[in-house]
């Protein structure tokens, strides 16, 4: 982070009739450290605070009724020296309550509300408002401490690269968890069983009975011309008794019929003869159906098998893709977080999420303790270049923390830190006492 010039620091507090303040004088004000302010409930230790703040913050930070009711005349003042000669006065009045500001240089020239914003950077001494700011606020303000400029690009750059990653991986995850969910099945798997060669030799001989069957119908046939060649022969015998006088001729005939009747007679014997020949393939085929059906058998079974083996190959995969993409996520959180540490914002703890929303030891700022608040507010205090801080409500921190504030406080280059508290003493206190505060130790 670039060095800055530390914002002025309180040297003369005066105040008259604002808030719940009649009268404030505070002077002799360490130039660093806690300081703190005592005085019982309702005396008019967090007026004096924020009279401080209006004063030096502008209209914005000046309360609706800055004004004291007890001012007679309905005007009130805030004067505050500052160190390096700078002194500034906000005046208020019925007809401008919020009060005109009047700053007066070391030089003697008369400034505005600019140079007071430029003296301090900016920034709002008032530690517990920092915690009131929207979360985008603070999150701009602390990536701003950082020595990168191109941070906050930079994170949400990663930001998108990690979730297109988270994306991307969803469905590998989504995968993995289906085929995980494909229950193993019960017993020993099988081994199948080869079911070619079997349907082959069923195919073989189904066309040998085929054949066989188209041979016994041909044979068939024969038979039944034989049995209407004899009617035949029986027709010319009548015939031939009846016609004597063609005798010679029908005997001719008939011996032609009778040599043809015998010759297919005996070729008919032959082919039948074959026919009974051929082998009956019936029980050879029930044989190979049957190993069919036990293989279908077999190879019902192997389904579950199957299935189960095929998700565990998708698993497998799956469970490397989740595993690939996991890795290149957590290379490019271990780049976010290299990106975020060489930024040395300047605030011990802090970090950002993967959403990019900050973190203080791991944990949402929202549940910080009022100490850890504290603490990552003077840090943001002390890099934004504020030369004091303002602390309402200190009675929430014990003497441990308060001694460990101090001791930042007294850091080079040192912070004034006022904090309200409740019958607290010490170097540098202001005490408030029904509603008029003043110095009360040494310097």
């Amino acid at each position: 982070m670039n060095a800055k010039k530390h914002g002025p620091k309180l040297v003369r507090i005066e105040i008259h009739m604002v808030q719940g303040l009649r009268a404030a004088l505070v002077e002799h004000i360490p130039d660093r450290g806690l300081i703190p302010i005592t005085g019982k409930n309702t005396s008019g230790k967090t007026s004096l605070l924020r009279a401080i703040n209006g004063a030096m913050g502008g209209a914005a930070r000046v309360n609706e009724r800055p004004v004291n009711d007890a001012s007679e005349d309905g005007t009130g003042y805030t004067d505050i020296l500052l160190d390096e000669g700078w002194r500034v006065r906000r005046h208020h009045t019925p007809a401008n309550p919020k009060g005109s500001l009047y700053v007066k240089g070391p030089d003697g020239g008369k400034y505005g509300q600019a140079k007071l914003d430029e003296l301090s950077h900016g920034a709002d001494p008032d530690l517990q408002g920092f915690f009131g700011l929207p979360l985008a606020r603070q999150t701009e303000i602390f990536l701003g401490l950082g020595n990168d400029p191109e941070l906050p690009k930079k994170l949400v750059e990663k930001k998108a690269a990690w979730r297109a990653l988270y994306d991307e991986r969803t469905p590998a995850i989504s995968d993995q968890r289906k085929a995980r969910a494909v229950p193993k099945p019960d017993g020993a798997k099988p081994e199948p069983v080869d079911t070619v060669s079997a349907i082959a030799e069923v195919r073989a001989l189904r066309e040998q009975d085929r054949a066989r069957q188209d041979a016994a119908r041909a044979v068939a046939a024969e038979i039944a011309g034989l049995n209407r060649l004899a009617l035949g022969i029986q027709d010319q015998e009548i015939q031939a008794a009846r016609l004597r006088a063609q005798l010679a001729s029908a005997k001719e005939v008939l011996a032609d019929l009778r040599n043809n009747h015998e010759r297919r007679t005996a070729l008919v014997g032959v082919e039948r003869a074959r026919v009974d020949a051929l082998p009956d393939p019936t029980d050879a085929i029930e044989a190979q159906m049957a190993h069919i059906a036990s293989a279908e058998a077999v190879a019902r079974s192997m389904r579950p098998w199957e299935a189960y083996d095929a998700a565990q190959v998708d698993a497998e995969r799956a469970t490397a893709e989740v595993d690939r993409i996991t890795a290149t996520m957590k290379a490019v959180e271990v780049e976010r977080l290299a990106l975020i540490e060489a930024a040395e914002i300047p605030v011990a703890g802090l970090s950002f999420d993967q959403e990019g929303v900050p973190v203080y030891h791991g944990r949402p700022l929202e549940v910080a303790s009022g100490g850890e608040r504290v603490r990552i507010a003077l840090a943001v205090a002390k890099a934004a270049g504020l030369g004091f801080t303002l602390i309402d409500e200190g009675d929430v921190l014990d003497d441990d923390m308060l001694a460990e504030i101090d001791t930042e406080a007294r850091e080079e280059p040192g912070v004034q830190v006022l904090i309200c508290s409740v019958g607290r003493s010490g170097p540098g206190l202001v005490q408030v006492v029904d509603g008029e505060a003043r110095s009360v130790g040494p310097a």
